[in-house]
Formats: structure tokens, C-alpha cells, sequence
């Protein structure tokens, strides 16, 4: 029973390493400088451009000297920029009001820097200027903010509300918010915290072409962008020219693939982020890692004069292999499978076992992996869904076998 049992496991793992041969991939880079067990492998623009949207189609196989295939296991790793919020205890100890002005005094209990206030009011439409101050005593104040801009829009066509306080870390024990209305704010809730933000490991990407279209018919802005080249970002930032107030709803489309036809290439578009660009604050859009090559943005502006951008920027994360060599061999990173499975590899549940500072392998160029031609007669296992039949089958029978030995000791 148990040979039995063994022969049902190592022919699913024989097949596993067939099903996933060197040239079921369509790119390979050669490494080089493999001296010691971990080592990382830089992911570059060009690989990442030719791997699928979960990057699960990438191995590391290497070549032994007696023409053994070999399997590096390989950990995706990147930095990505985090944001911790850490609340502050305050008390809000006095509230008070004069013709023109309300003002809400805060204590901080602990004795650390703050660097951002989030406030809910009663009211849901107001255009408000405000002014934070600080104090070690409440004799002497210190402005942190001034003319800082609060809003909140709510009818039939929108609803938009900004009534955060972001300022550089300020370390008082007393803090007074005054706010220039002459009708009662009804400040409902505030919220004090510390915003750390760990940049991580992020780079940006040049853009290489940039076009914008205003279609009158429509009322709408389209704007074209072209990288150049694949990128994999997660992030984009818009600066613009406008000096007046704006609030456009905006679709954010990616170019996902293109087909040719007898009137000539149709293009298709998947929606990647809708937003509302305003002129209140920082318009940053962050979405799920993708990647692309051309962006197409449209701007819904209604009744509105068009918005234009004075500076886009797009950036995203660094990626690499934290991989593990055991075996000498001539390795090569490889990519731009089609139904390929992602690999599931051990070394991911022991990571506090892999070595902090491990070396960055040189790789070679791109190349194309060539496809060896097969006779037709070979044509049948070239379709996975016929080796999983065939192994269902052996499985089945057996399986069957087994049955049998047991009833028969049993017996």
C-alpha cells in the first residue's frame, strides 16, 4: 500500500515539473555571480513588461552539469510606502464664539508631536477658512496654519467633503482652532493623531508622450498617456493650472489589449480608478499595482470650463526575488508564460531565516526562449487537459488496486 501511495505522489510531481518545462516560457535573462545560497534578482522594466498582471508567471531554473533541470525558489518582495495613523488622547476644553469667529480649544494628555486634526460638523454646506494655533501655556500662541481651507458640498449633483488638518509635526500641549463663520459650525467630533509615513521603496516613471483632446460635443477632456514602454505603477499624482475652483468627476482607463480588424485595430480599455479631481486638496490617485503602457483619462466637466494639468506623475514599487541557490548549476530567470501557475514554495513560511544583507545578481540580456518544433505524433501530450486525463486515469485505477490488496489482507 504504501509503494502504492508513492507511486500516485511522484507521478503527480513528475508531471508538475513537466507541465512546467523551461520552454513553456517565452523570455529568459542568464544570471550571473551566484557565490553564495540567497541572492536577490532585480525585476526589471523589461521583464515586468513581459510577465501577466499577478507576475505569477516567473521561475528560476537552472541547467546541472549532467543536464538536470534544477528549480531556484524565489520569494516576490518590494517595499511598498506605508502610512501608520497613531491616535493622541486630548480633551477639548473650552468652546467659544465672538461676532465673527468660533473657537475650539484641544489639551493633548501625552506629550508628542501631532501633525494632523480630522473634524466632523452639524452643517453639510460651508466654504470655511480656518487657523490652527499652538501653546505651552495658553498665553503665548504660535500659528501653525492660517487661511487653511475647509469645504463641504452636498445637493443633487455632488457630494464632497474636506475637513482634515494636515500640517508638519507640531509638539505643544495646547492646541486652538479658530474658525471664521457667523453661523455655529456645530463642530460634532475631532480627531488628533501623529501620520508616519515610511516611504518605502518606490521609483517613477518618465512619461513619453502626453495628448489632450477637449470634445465639446460631449463636455468632456481626454487626456492620452503613453510610457513608452510597459510600467508597472500604483500611484499618480496631478498638479493644475487652474486657479480657480474645480470638482470634475474623472475615469481612469488603462490600455489592457488591442485587436486587429478588417476597419483596423480596436483598443481596449479596462477602468482603473475613478476619482474626483479638486482644487482643495492634493489630487493623488492610488489603485491596485498594474501594469501598462498607455493611460486614457476623461474628465467629465459638464457645464464647467475644461481643467487642464500643469504635471502628472506616475511612480510604483521596486520588485525583486529573494531566491535560494542549492544546487551548482547555470541559472537562468525566466518569463511570459501562458497558463502558468503561480509557485508555491517553502522558503515563503521561514523568512525570518533568510539573511538581511544578501547581494543583487548581474543578469544578461533579454532573449527570446526558442520553441522546439515537435512531430505530430507527439501532438497529443502537448495539451495539458490530456496528461491531467491520463493521470486521472492511472489515479482511478490505482487506486482500484489498492482497494483490492486491502480487501484481500483482510481476508
Amino acid at each position: 500500500m504504501k509503494f502504492l501511495t508513492n507511486l500516485i505522489v511522484l507521478s503527480f510531481i513528475s508531471f508538475s515539473v513537466f507541465a512546467q518545462k523551461i520552454d513553456q516560457f517565452n523570455y529568459k535573462n542568464k544570471l550571473n555571480g551566484i557565490q553564495d545560497q540567497w541572492h536577490k534578482i532585480e525585476l526589471t522594466d523589461d521583464i515586468i513588461g513581459q510577465t501577466n498582471q499577478k507576475l505569477s508567471d516567473i521561475r528560476v531554473f537552472g541547467i546541472t552539469s549532467e543536464n538536470d533541470t534544477v528549480v531556484a525558489p524565489y520569494i516576490l518582495s518590494f517595499q511598498p510606502k506605508k502610512e501608520i495613523i497613531k491616535k493622541v488622547d486630548f480633551k477639548r476644553i473650552n468652546d467659544t464664539h465672538d461676532t465673527n469667529r468660533y473657537y475650539y480649544t484641544f489639551l493633548l494628555k501625552d506629550k508628542e508631536a501631532i501633525n494632523q486634526i480630522k473634524l466632523d460638523f452639524g452643517l453639510e454646506n460651508f466654504d470655511w477658512k480656518v487657523k490652527l494655533e499652538a501653546s505651552q501655556d495658553q498665553k503665548k500662541w504660535f500659528t501653525v496654519v492660517e487661511d487653511y481651507r475647509l469645504l463641504s458640498i452636498k445637493n443633487d449633483q455632488m457630494e464632497y467633503k474636506f475637513t482634515d488638518i494636515k500640517f508638519k509635526d507640531a509638539h505643544y500641549p495646547y492646541f486652538r482652532l479658530s474658525i471664521k463663520t457667523d453661523e455655529d459650525p456645530t463642530l460634532t467630533s475631532a480627531k488628533i493623531n501623529r501620520k508616519i509615513i515610511e516611504e518605502g521603496d518606490i521609483k517613477t516613471f518618465p512619461i513619453a508622450n502626453y495628448n489632450v483632446i477637449d470634445h465639446k460635443k460631449d463636455r468632456t477632456t481626454e487626456v492620452s498617456i503613453d510610457f513608452g514602454k510597459k510600467v508597472r505603477i500604483n500611484h499618480l499624482s496631478f498638479n493644475f493650472e487652474e486657479d480657480f475652483d474645480f470638482y470634475r468627476y474623472a475615469t481612469i482607463k488603462y490600455l489592457s489589449d488591442s485587436v486587429k480588424t478588417e476597419k483596423g485595430w480596436k483598443y481596449n480599455y479596462k477602468t482603473l480608478k475613478g476619482y474626483t479631481f479638486n482644487s482643495v486638496e492634493k489630487n493623488e490617485v492610488n489603485f491596485k499595482s498594474t501594469t501598462l503602457q498607455k493611460l486614457k483619462i476623461i474628465i467629465y466637466n459638464k457645464q464647467n470650463q475644461p481643467i487642464q494639468f500643469s504635471s502628472v506623475k506616475a511612480s510604483g514599487h521596486h520588485y525583486h526575488l529573494t531566491t535560494r541557490f542549492i544546487e551548482e548549476a547555470n541559472y537562468w530567470v525566466v518569463y511570459g508564460g501562458k497558463n502558468v501557475y503561480a509557485p508555491d514554495y517553502d522558503i515563503k513560511h521561514f523568512k525570518k531565516n533568510i539573511p538581511e544583507n544578501i547581494s543583487t545578481l548581474e543578469m544578461g540580456q533579454q532573449e527570446e526562449i526558442k520553441k522546439i518544433d515537435k512531430v505530430k505524433e507527439e501532438a497529443l501530450f502537448e495539451n495539458e487537459i490530456w496528461l491531467w486525463a491520463i493521470m486521472g486515469v492511472m489515479v482511478v485505477v490505482l487506486g482500484g488496486f489498492a482497494v483490492k490488496m486491502l480487501k484481500s489482507e483482510s481476508l
